[in-house]
Order: structure tokens, then sequence, then C-alpha cells
């Protein structure tokens, strides 16, 4: 008899551990949901991006940044470096590690509880007395759906943060490459104007020596020439610092950051401007942003559903007990555990969470809104700047050349002096800085137009053309 108890005991714990082995074994994927990341850069800005995780693949990476460095830099291939070398973004790629090892925990089952106990026998009495316990929490597996449903949103979140991510380092680095190289034409400029300052300078000594100025007009070319000589040292200064900016987001350092070099000028105005009649439709329609905010008010409804079961039904541990009696028996037979809610009836948890989904909701709705206006601002600073651009190049830079060519007809004919055509070529020098100016800020609403159409609201986009107005607004207070 004893014997038999012993089997049924064995049966009833081999049951109970084999449907908890039934739920694990689940393992992490060591790039999950990396895929996606992968595709909305490729699709969205046509770039190549790697989570550099010490395969043979970071070693071809590795060569193939080495081989771009060798040649004159372009934006796109200042950008792809950056994707490929930042360790800032390679930290943000492990978000889409801990996310996933979240999914994959929140569909494993808890452990079995086991417990016993033994009651040695009293002097008087038969003998000793003990039993066991397994137990398993069959609410968790009422809610494991749930659970990885809410983790499920979660980890959609998460993929869309990365990936916007990408697209931020991307349009980062972009406007860094665009305003070094503009800071590279007006280090030329400077130059120039440093040299005819001091030319105009040299003359004026040679004229005031010789009585045929006064010791304003003098001190007048002396103090312009102070001036562009701290022009020029700004400018040299302005370049170390965008240089060590573009090093910092390209992941560069030592050699590197030192030999490499860009491909030149900024481009020119293009011909074909982008399509930016339908941008709000087109920005609402790829926003990565109102994707996460969707996913996460998914996971705060999901949250909401399962506080409220749980507050009915949670801490239930269903299982089997043995117990041996006083006759040295053994008995089997079920065990439960159930936790009842008299004090706590989860009243502040269930506010907490109906709290969050309302505020996720309103989050997304607040997205929509603002990305709308962000979509709309784009565009209008973009048409803006190509028009200021335009005016440079087409009005401003001809007028001030024509104005340098009759001066120095003029000059040619004795009727004006030295100073006067030294004066129109400095003109031609602002204005040609002016236009440098006016181009830059349009590749850099550009981009903004471009970043939002590729997924990204005003938070980048917004930075970005801020910065920059700001930097156009000193650099012009100088001239």
């Amino acid at each position: 008899m004893e014997e038999d108890s012993m089997s049924k005991c064995a049966v009833a714990i081999l049951i109970v551990l084999g449907l908890v082995l039934l739920a694990t074994g689940c393992t992490v994927p060591p790039k999950g949901g990396f895929d996606f990341v992968e595709q909305n850069a490729q699709e969205r800005i046509g770039m190549r991006v790697l989570w550099n995780q010490g395969g043979d693949e970071d070693k071809a990476v590795s060569e193939a940044i080495t081989s771009l460095l060798q040649h004159p830099l372009t934006a796109d291939d200042a950008v792809q470096v950056a994707l490929l070398n930042n360790r800032r973004l390679q930290a943000t790629y492990e978000d889409l590690g801990i996310t996933q090892a979240a999914l994959v925990q929140a569909g494993l089952l808890k452990n079995p509880r086991f417990s016993g106990n033994y009651m040695p026998a009293v002097e008087a009495g038969p003998v000793a007395t003990a039993g066991l316990e397994l137990a398993q929490d069959f609410a968790d597996l009422l809610f494991i759906g749930m659970r990885k449903g809410i983790a499920s949103s979660e980890f959609e979140a998460s993929k869309a943060r990365v990936a916007s991510a990408v697209l931020d380092k991307a349009a980062e680095t972009r406007v860094a490459f665009l305003e070094y190289q503009a800071a590279e034409q007006f280090l030329e400029m400077r130059k120039l104007s440093a040299d005819a300052a001091a030319a105009s300078f040299e003359v004026s000594q040679k004229l005031f020596d010789a009585g045929n100025i006064t010791k304003l007009a003098s001190a007048s070319e002396r103090a312009s020439l102070s001036q562009a000589k701290l022009d020029l040292a700004n400018a040299q200064a302005a370049i170390l610092s965008l240089r060590e900016r573009l090093n910092s987001l390209m992941g560069l350092w030592g050699p590197q950051a030192t030999d490499w070099r860009s491909a030149g000028r900024l481009p020119d105005l293009p011909k074909d401007e982008l399509d930016v009649k339908n941008i709000e439709r087109q920005a609402i329609k790829k926003s990565l942003d109102l994707s996460k905010a969707r996913a996460k008010a998914d996971a705060a409804a999901g949250r909401a559903g399962l506080i409220r079961w749980t507050t009915v039904l949670s801490d239930f541990d269903v299982g089997v007990g043995v117990n041996r009696d006083d006759n040295a028996s053994w008995h089997v037979g079920p065990v439960f555990s159930l936790q009842i809610p008299i004090f706590d009836q989860g009243q502040a948890k269930n506010a907490a969470a109906v709290a969050e989904l309302r505020r996720t909701l309103q989050e997304y709705a607040a997205e929509a809104v603002e990305l709308r206006s962000a979509a709309r601002a784009a565009r209008d600073r973009l048409v803006a700047a190509r028009e200021r651009a335009a005016y440079c190049r087409d009005v401003l830079l001809p007028v001030r050349n024509e104005v340098l060519h009759e001066s120095q007809l003029q000059y040619n004919a004795m009727q004006i002096g030295v100073f006067q055509l030294l004066s129109s070529r400095h003109d031609v020098i602002d204005a040609g800085i002016q236009y440098v100016e006016e181009l830059r800020d349009y590749w850099i609403a550009r981009a903004n137009v471009e970043l939002i159409l590729a997924g990204r609201n005003k938070s980048a986009s917004q930075e970005l053309s801020g910065s920059s107005s700001s930097r156009s607004s000193s650099e012009r207070k100088e001239h």
C-alpha cells in the first residue's frame, strides 16, 4: 500500500514538472529586431547600418570605413561612416537586446515552488510525520498571453525608437558636414579679406607718411586690418571645432581623425526641389514617432487590462502534496493557495494604469498635431532658404561684381582712389560670405525636410534649424 502511494506521488510530481518544462526552453535571438532597423535605414535614407557584435562582418565594415576615409569625403560618405562607426549608436542598438529579452521573459512561467515539512516523533508518539508539496502559480499561466502582448508592444516601440536614433544620427552628421564645408569656404574668403585689408593698410601707411591722408584715415585702416585678422582667427578656430564634432559623430580617433578631408565646396542650388506639396500626409504616413507612440499606447492598454484581472486573481498556486501520517502511510492529493484581496483591492493600481493609458493616447494625438505643424514649418523654411540663396546668387553677387568692375575702370581713369577700389573688393567678399551662409542654410533646411519625410518629427529638425539660424545671425552681425 505504501509503495502504491509513493508511485502515485512520483507520477503526480512528474506531471507537474512536465507542464512546467513545456513552457520553458525559449532563447533570446542575438540581434532581435535589428532587421527592422536595417530595412528602415535602407528604405528611408539609403544607408547601411551594422550592429557590431564581434563577428566576421565587423572586420569587413572596418575595412570599408578605412577605404572611405582614404578619399575626399562627401556628405553621404560622412553619414555612412557615422552609421557604421558611431559608438553611441551601437549602444542604442543594445536597447533592442534588452526589450527582446523582456519579450522572451514575458513568455516564461514562474518557477514552481517546492516545500516540505518534517515533524520528528516525540518520546511517547508513534512515528515521525512528513509532507512534501510542489505547486505552480496557475494565474501566471492564465496571464502569460497578456504579458507577452504588452512586451511585444514595448518591443515594437523600442524598434521604432532605435530606427529613429539612426535617422537622427544621419541628419546630425549631414548637417555637421555641411557646416564644415561652409566653414572651409568661409576660411578661404576670410583669407582674401585679410589680404585685402593688409594691402589697404599698407597703402594708407605710405599715403600717411607722404602726408596725403589724415591720422584718422590711417587708424581706420589699421582697425579694419585688426578686425580682418580676428575674423580669420575665428574662422580657423571654427574649422577645428567643426572637424572635432565630425570626428565624434563618425567615431574617429588617432590618424583617422586627422587624415580625412572633405570633397570640397557646398553644392550649388539643385534644379529640382523636393516634392513638399503633400508633406503633411507623407510625414504622418512615415512617422516613426507615431509608430512609437501607438505601440506605447497599446502597451499601456495591455497593462491596464492585466492589472484589472490580476487584482481579482493573483498568486493562485495549484499543485500536488504528499503527506505521511502517524501510521506511516503516504497520502497524495491536490493543494492550492489563493491571495484574498481584502485590504488591497487594486484601486490605486487600476487608477494609475487608466491614467497612464489616457496619457499615452493624448501623447499620440499631440504627436500627430505637432508633426503636421513641424512639417509645414520645415517646408516653409526650405522655400524661404532657397529664395534667399537664389537672390544672393542671381542678384547680390552680380551687382557687387559689377560695382567692382566699374570701380576698377574708374580707378584706372584716376576718378576714384585706391581705398574705394579696395572697399568694392571687400564688398564682393562679404557678398560671397553671405551667399555661402544662405547656401548652407538651404542645405540644412533641405536636410530637415528629408528627415521629416524619412519618419522623424520636429524634435530633431527644429534643433538643427534653430542652431543653424542662430549661427547665421551671429555671423551676419560680424559683417
